[in-house]
């Protein structure tokens, strides 16, 4: 069932990390070195008092992990964005775990993406001391993932409308003159980066405006990007492509716009 919409305000550059007082793991967990590598990528955002999933599980494991999350966090709304695709990159069971990890040390501003056998963590912590005290906590439960952090000090950002102005001035910021192309050669790096910036608003809808001497080439660029887009997590239901084809090619990139 669609739960209620609802968007944060964001401190919105991605990069924020977690902290906390204490991990204790309830009876039943598997132990953090039973965490197996795989591919496919699982996005799970905190924001108070909800969780947001996002990513791609097949149709089993789609419910299987939101039960997991619900278990380790039965007092937060669950937004289910997961599309039907390629396999969780970790267990079901184990995106329950890391939610309930974060929530354990008091974290309530955290996003977190398992791909390519990485947890990505980022989150808003009090200071430095809950900071390490999360970092560790994470490693014990990651299992065979990479940990890669990036903290930001200070109070959690509020719930409230999202400044879509500053997350989309920002986006202008990471991309600079577009996402560039040559015929359909390009660095998806960059859209990238946009796709994990994105995430600090998983309901936001998205603009893809693709560029190109002839319609066929711009609709071929705003998939690239907007695959890129989709395997960072953000949800195919918030992007929407359309083209501008100018027959002197000198417009040969993708804008990105946040609405």
């Amino acid at each position: 069932m669609q739960l209620p919409h609802r968007i944060w305000i964001g401190a919105i550059v991605v990069p924020l990390l977690l902290a906390a007082t204490a991990v204790v793991l309830r009876s039943g967990e598997r132990p953090a070195r039973s965490v197996e590598r795989r591919d496919g990528q699982v996005v799970f955002v905190i924001r108070g008092d909800e969780v947001v999933l996002t990513g791609t599980a097949t149709t089993d494991e789609r419910q299987r992990v939101v039960d997991a999350v619900r278990f380790r966090a039965p007092r937060h709304r669950i937004t289910d964005m997961i599309v039907r695709g390629a396999p969780l990159p970790v267990r079901p069971a184990d995106i329950g775990v890391f939610v309930g990890t974060v929530l354990d040390n008091g974290v309530s501003d955290f996003t977190g993406v398992v791909h390519d056998g990485r947890l990505i963590a980022t989150a808003r912590v009090a200071d430095p001391a809950r900071a390490g005290v999360l970092s560790d906590a994470l490693r014990s439960v990651a299992g065979a993932l990479v940990v890669d952090e990036d903290f930001r000090i200070g109070d959690p950002v509020t719930t409230g409308d999202l400044n879509v102005r500053a997350l989309n001035e920002s986006v202008k910021r990471t991309v600079g003159e577009g996402i560039p192309f040559h015929d359909i050669s390009w660095d998806p790096a960059l859209a990238e980066r946009v796709g994990r910036l994105l995430l600090v608003a998983p309901r936001t809808p998205v603009t893809l405006v693709a560029h190109a001497p002839q319609p066929d080439l711009a609709k071929t660029r705003a998939a690239l990007v907007r695959d890129v887009l989709v395997a960072q997590g953000v949800s195919p239901a918030v992007i929407e492509t359309t083209v501008d084809v100018d027959p002197a090619g000198s417009s040969n990139q993708v804008d990105v716009i946040v609405r």
